[in-house]
C-alpha cells in the first residue's frame, strides 16, 4: 500500500483557512491522489480528475485556476497535463539516501515541463535535494542559482510585509 502524508499544519495555514471548502479539498486531493509523486510534479488529465472526484470538467477548471492564481500553491502545464505543488519540496523532501535519491532522479526525468521543476526547486531547503532538482531545472540552474532565487523572493516578499 502507498501512503501519503500530510502534515498536520496544513490546516493551520493561512492560504489553507482562506480557501472554500470546496477548494481546500480539491487541494488536498491534488496533494494525496493516486497519480500524485514523490517529487511534486506529476500527471493527471481533468477526466481522471473528474473520475476520482466526480466533480465536472468546469469546476475543475474553477478549482485549478482559483489555486493558481488566487492562491499561487500550484501550477498546470495544460499541454503535459502536468501538475506542480508549489511547497511539496518543503514539506515532503525530508529525508535522502540512496534510493530515495534514485527515484527522485527517475521522477524528475520522467517531467516534461521542465520549468515546472524549477517552480518546486525554488521552495526546497535540502541541499541535497535541492542538488538534484537543479539538474533538471529548465534553465540548467545550480544550487547556487536557486538558493540566489529564494533569496531574491523572500527579501521581495518581506519587503511588503511591514
Amino acid at each position: 500500500m502507498n501512503y501519503k502524508i500530510v502534515q498536520m499544519d496544513f490546516w493551520q495555514d493561512e492560504k489553507i483557512r482562506s480557501m472554500t471548502t470546496e477548494e481546500r479539498g480539491f487541494y488536498l486531493y491534488l496533494l494525496t491522489n493516486p497519480y500524485s509523486s514523490n517529487v511534486g510534479i506529476y500527471k493527471i488529465t481533468k477526466e481522471e480528475i473528474k473520475s476520482d472526484t466526480g466533480y465536472e470538467i468546469d469546476q475543475i477548471c474553477n478549482m485549478i485556476s482559483s489555486l493558481i492564481s488566487k492562491y499561487k500553491v500550484i501550477a498546470y502545464n495544460e499541454n503535459t497535463n502536468e501538475i506542480a505543488i508549489n511547497k511539496w519540496g518543503k514539506y515532503n523532501l525530508i529525508k535522502g539516501g540512496k534510493n530515495v535519491e534514485e527515484s527522485i532522479k527517475k521522477q524528475l526525468s520522467e517531467v516534461e515541463d521542465k520549468s515546472l521543476v524549477t517552480y518546486v526547486a525554488l521552495n526546497i531547503s535540502k541541499r541535497w535535494a535541492l542538488e538534484l532538482y537543479t539538474q533538471y531545472c529548465d534553465e540548467k540552474l545550480t544550487y547556487y542559482d536557486i538558493k540566489e532565487l529564494q533569496f531574491k523572493k523572500s527579501n521581495y516578499s518581506n519587503s511588503y510585509k511591514h
